[in-house]
């Protein structure tokens, strides 16, 4: 190389391929009154350029270090988990109790759904005479609230029937019954559907699904049941953590958000991984050659509980309380889980990642323990992510705060509850394929079943709708919903009783 009195360049190593015109330039070079050194017919490989001091890579290295910051910074996906002071054991107890007191289906709950069933039962076999029906989801799988939807699954013997063309059969034949509204055939799903809402009295609605040929549904709903049967802070949890989403308003996947079901894998995911786990795999637990094939996809299971503790030495050795357990379900999808590479799955206690998956690139990947290529986050989009993982944060610093000191026992579910301190600040996002009338996907407003209601006469529109409970003195009870001639009455006597205080007022001012 040419050189001035301070540059050049030194320890550069031939190799014996030509690289004609290669221009090395280094830190210095003004100063030693060099432009840059120019190396022909040589090859150049680790070249070293020394003047005052300085170093010089090449334009390779400088956007490897820029594709490694921004590895680094897609990384950092992690939420910071807000300052709370660790609860006092009274304040643990009372978030336990709270935990405790959700109220749930009962037995004459579940009783009263079989009623409801057999009912809808009768009116199908009118056109399919072999149909059997069989509820699944939270109606029996051990996760149900006062008020959730009753999933159901039929079922016939028929060959060659076309899932799209049954629904709107049904769709048809539960209009020209009463007591049903809000039909709602949906038949591009991947499992076609009837919607409808059923009339179980005056003042009461209940939201009924009907699938068809949905058997898979029906094992998830027994692998979900079996693991509620192992500990009964699983149940307790499931429960609470879908409440919480409906706090939040993260808890309905028809609006491109998560469904309930996926919060119950995402806490089952959890408790698989506590230290001591509280409950085990059962898809690995045992595991021999044997499978039980469901449409192709292996629904095996370890379901033997009483040879649970024999073949599981963990089994009730974690002493968690049910509040730090839940406290923790925040901290380790805040703070643990990576959403950008990790899938969320109870399949296996060994990590699966987003691209064995073949989901690369998804922001919420939460797979189905059977029908392995379903992934329950699909609907959730980048911003719709950042805004449940918001909502966990909120929960883990209200829920992790001491209670006030005014607030009475029976009221704490509407404190911890409350809406205002657990949803994030930012405004909801919206799906942009969601029905600009009811919010909901698959559908667009032309096609919307409200329309059906406001055109059918003597329908109560949402009055009667089976929801959330609302708690109460410690306890859930229903909204009381009153109907319009109700209403009307309401209206009339509060007008009378108006126009009676108006005359006393005016009699007093004669006298």
């Amino acid at each position: 190389g040419s050189g001035g009195s301070g540059g050049g360049v030194s320890g550069a190593e031939d190799g014996g391929a030509g690289v004609s015109g290669a221009r090395v330039s280094g830190a210095g070079d003004s100063r030693a009154g060099v432009g840059g050194a120019v190396v022909s017919g040589a090859a150049v490989s680790g070249a070293a350029v020394s003047g005052a001091g300085g170093s010089v890579g090449g334009m390779r290295g400088d956007k490897g270090e820029q594709r490694t910051r921004k590895k680094e910074k897609k990384k950092k996906t992690k939420i910071e988990l807000p300052h709370v002071q660790p609860l006092s054991r009274e304040q643990l107890e009372v978030l336990d109790v709270t935990i405790k007191s959700l109220t749930q289906l009962t037995e004459v709950d579940f009783k009263e759904r079989q009623g409801i069933l057999q009912q809808i039962l009768e009116i199908v076999r009118q056109q399919y005479p072999d149909a059997e029906l069989t509820l699944f989801g939270s109606s029996a799988n051990g996760f149900g609230l006062q008020g959730s939807d009753m999933d159901v699954c039929m079922r016939t013997k028929r060959k060659g029937l076309v899932p799209g063309h049954v629904v709107q059969r049904l769709r048809s034949v539960f209009g020209q019954q009463q007591g049903f509204s809000r039909i709602c055939a949906v038949t591009d799903a991947t499992v076609p559907i009837v919607k409808f809402r059923y009339k179980v009295n005056p003042s009461r609605f209940l939201k009924v699904d009907i699938s068809l040929e949905n058997t898979l549904a029906i094992h998830n709903t027994c692998l979900l049941r079996t693991y509620v049967a192992i500990d009964p802070r699983v149940k307790y949890l499931g429960c609470f953590v879908k409440y919480f989403a409906k706090t939040c308003d993260i808890g309905d996947a028809a609006c491109g958000s998560l469904s309930s079901y996926a919060y119950i894998l995402m806490m089952l995911h959890y408790l698989q991984r506590t230290s001591p786990p509280i409950i085990p795999n059962l898809q690995q637990l045992c595991r021999t050659s044997e499978t039980n094939k469901i449409e192709d996809w292996d629904c095996w299971y370890f379901d033997d509980l009483e040879k649970l503790a024999s073949v599981w030495p963990q089994h009730r050795t974690n002493q968690q309380s049910l509040a730090e357990l839940w406290l923790g379900f925040f901290q380790y999808y805040l703070q643990r889980f990576d959403f950008v590479f990790d899938t969320v799955q109870i399949r296996s206690l060994e990590p699966v990642t987003n691209l064995e998956c073949g989901w690369a690139g998804k922001f919420l990947c939460i797979q189905d323990p059977f029908r392995l290529s379903h992934n329950l986050g699909s609907p959730v989009l980048k911003n719709k992510k950042e805004f449940i993982l918001e909502c966990f944060a909120n929960g883990y610093h209200h829920f992790g705060s001491p209670v006030l000191h005014n607030v009475v026992r029976n009221q704490l579910l509407p404190y911890y509850f409350n809406p205002h301190k657990l949803k994030s600040a930012k405004p909801q996002p919206r799906h942009q394929d969601v029905c600009q009338k009811c919010g909901k996907m698959g559908h667009n407003k032309v096609d919307c079943p409200r329309q059906d209601d406001e055109s059918r006469p003597g329908d109560e529109g949402d009055k009667g709708l089976v929801r959330l409970p609302q708690v109460t003195a410690g306890k859930a009870s229903f909204p009381r919903m009153e109907s319009q001639p109700q209403q009307q009455q309401l209206q009339q006597q509060k007008s009378q009783q108006q126009q009676q205080q108006q005359t006393q007022q005016q009699q007093q001012q004669q006298q």
